[in-house]
């Protein structure tokens, strides 16, 4: 499924996908007059075949569908046209409050942010427009061998979440190190996502309640691309990583784009790629911080978890990788800044 939320001119259409291809995000791009942040729910279970880079289809897209992109992005113009026809004026609320008892880490020890961000709109009528959530656990409650197509709990959060009006979308923040945890969830895959949605929709609305209104402001986006530095799968392959270093070079991306939106108010921060808790910390904390948005560089690890062997071994870019994206959201958020 693909959703769409409309601010002013400014567009973020989420798809129930594993990750956000370039190819992908360039043909959503092409069929917007604004700008946008594209960006996967990261869900295990969805269709792929939409990046044609073998490192990605080996690692879970699976083969290349050359007209795939193409007509995920037509969907997604058909559905941001629907959300731009149905503008109208709104107010903002604004919450974040943390829940760790819906994450595990996924490995002992680790530095996993149970933080839940809320973006709320209500119209003038009080009804509502449109939910964001952002929060950070892996989308694979289905089982791997399960040939079925799923949008897992975030799609089960926001078919939950629209009950009571408005699209909403559930995206991943800082989950590159967290699980959901299965304790006390029923034995079934399918109630199991189900069950989960509506623990993560209930703790979505209570912090609805307790936000704040967002202060009118400007609608400011802007982006920043940065280099990226070379493969290094020394925390994957051990000693023998020199020859996969180089093959990976081959397909490596080489260069990323992080994206920053100002809404009144509230900071959103695109970043293409899994990021962990640990890395989070480096950011602002009045930052959102939506992950596999615009593209998926692997996991974005703290340098000092990757240099001490430990954190997520899929860290496949090295140990600067996160200094180069924030010097990309610092450029981003003082080019927005300076938007009259």
């Amino acid at each position: 499924m693909v959703r769409a939320i409309v601010v002013n001119r400014f567009a973020l259409v989420a798809f129930d996908l594993l990750e956000i291809s370039p190819t992908l995000e360039a043909a959503v791009r092409d069929q917007l007059p604004f700008p946008c942040f594209v960006v996967a729910t990261h869900t295990h279970s969805g269709p792929g075949g939409t990046d044609p880079d073998p490192i990605a289809e080996l690692l879970g897209e699976g083969p290349y569908v050359p007209s795939r992109p193409g007509q995920l992005a037509e969907a997604a113009a058909e559905t941001i046209g629907m959300a731009v026809a149905r503008r109208r004026a709104a107010v903002l609320r604004f919450g974040q409050a943390r829940h760790p008892e819906l994450q595990e880490e996924r490995d002992p020890g680790g530095t996993a942010d149970p933080t839940l961000s809320v973006l709320a709109a209500d119209g003038l009528d009080h009804h509502r427009i449109a939910t964001l959530a952002v929060y950070g656990a892996h989308p694979t409650l289905l089982p791997r061998g399960e040939r079925l197509l799923s949008a897992d709990w975030p799609g089960a959060a926001a078919a939950t979440l629209e009950k009571t009006g408005g699209v909403a979308m559930v995206l991943q923040g800082a989950g590159g190190d967290a699980s959901v945890p299965r304790a006390g969830l029923p034995s079934d895959p399918g109630t199991q996502i189900a069950a989960f949605g509506q623990h993560v929709a209930d703790a979505v609305e209570n912090v609805i309640s307790a936000g704040s209104p967002v202060a009118p402001g400007p609608t400011a986006v802007a982006q920043a691309v940065v280099g990226l530095p070379a493969p290094d799968l020394s925390r994957f392959l051990g000693p023998f990583h020199g020859l996969a270093d180089r093959l990976f070079e081959l397909w490596a991306p080489r260069a990323a784009t992080v994206s920053v939106a100002l809404l009144g108010a509230v900071t959103l921060t695109c970043v293409p790629g899994e990021l962990t808790g640990a890395a989070r910390t480096a950011w602002p904390a009045d930052q959102t911080i939506i992950s596999l948005c615009g593209g998926d560089v692997s996991y974005i690890e703290s340098p000092a978890l990757w240099q001490n062997r430990r954190g997520e071994p899929l860290a496949l870019l090295g140990p600067s990788l996160l200094a180069d994206l924030l010097a990309g959201d610092r450029m981003a958020l003082d080019a927005a800044r300076a938007v009259p």
